[in-house]
């Protein structure tokens, strides 16, 4: 069942549509797609043909947890898709701007890196979500300073070089779990001893001994990617994936990736 709060941020969304796409046909890019109803807390805009960057979104966001401060609703340059490390990546570049952006944008801005487990960069303006129409119209004005100031620098926007999918075993493990993971990262050593703290702070995997057990480096982050997307979602690598353990990892395998696409000769 859909909450209240997304249902009136689902009418929010509607009328600041409907408000802007009236004076600007560019805000019909964040109706959906496909006919339905939208009931999202956020809502993006892929960026034209000339600007276009993969994973990189202009956006509204809804906002009113008690733990996020006052109720609000943000304009967002959003970084995601893509692991971490790469939208860290355009987001630094993006911060070299930033004395030419904090000239030229009206409202105070910030910069929010992505993390491990959360992988999402943005730039982010708040505005206080109080009467809508007022509030429509002042997010309509702080997108434009985003489209004009911030959006020409995506298409410059360089992605990371030697990026390495790695593979990890699972040792000490029962009946019933899985072999290892496996993932992608410029410093596949340093995410193992990460990965190496994560799961021993996890009741479900505190006796299970990790070792680093293979790695395929990859000319740009892009490349590792797709071939990462490619072993979770395609149906050819389903009979090696492992059910995912909520709030630990999604990429769980039941043997060696690597050599399953070696198998396969995806590499």
């Amino acid at each position: 069942m859909v909450s209240q709060n997304r249902k009136t941020a689902s009418k929010f969304w509607w009328q600041l549509i409907e408000t802007l796409s009236s004076e600007d046909p560019w805000y019909d890019g964040f109706r959906p797609k496909k006919k339905g109803k939208l009931e999202k807390t956020a809502i993006e805009h892929g960026t034209g043909e000339k600007d276009r960057k993969k994973g990189v979104w202009l956006c509204f966001r809804w906002r009113n947890k008690s733990w996020q401060g006052p109720d609000r609703v943000e304009v967002t340059v959003t970084i995601q898709g893509l692991s971490f490390e790469r939208a860290n990546n355009y987001l630094n570049q993006l911060k070299e701007n930033r004395e030419e952006f904090e000239s030229k944008l009206t409202r105070e801005f910030e910069w929010e890196e992505g993390e491990y487990g959360s992988e999402t960069a943005r730039i982010i303006t708040k505005v206080p979500r109080n009467e809508w129409d007022d509030c429509i119209l002042k997010l309509r004005d702080t997108m434009n300073e985003y489209r004009s100031v911030i959006q020409p620098y995506f298409k410059q926007l360089k992605d990371l070089k030697d990026m390495y999918y790695y593979v990890i075993k699972f040792h000490n493990t029962s009946e019933g779990d899985p072999w290892g993971k496996a993932g992608i990262s410029v410093n596949p050593r340093g995410r193992f001893k990460q990965h190496v703290r994560d799961y021993s702070n996890d009741a479900r995997s505190a006796n299970w001994e990790l070792e680093y057990l293979d790695d395929k480096l990859f000319p740009t982050g892009e490349e590792a990617y797709e071939f990462e997307q490619r072993l979770l979602n395609s149906k050819d690598s389903e009979e090696i994936r492992s059910p995912n353990m909520r709030g630990l990892s999604r990429e769980l395998f039941s043997t060696n990736p690597l050599d399953f696409a070696r198998e396969k000769e995806w590499i």
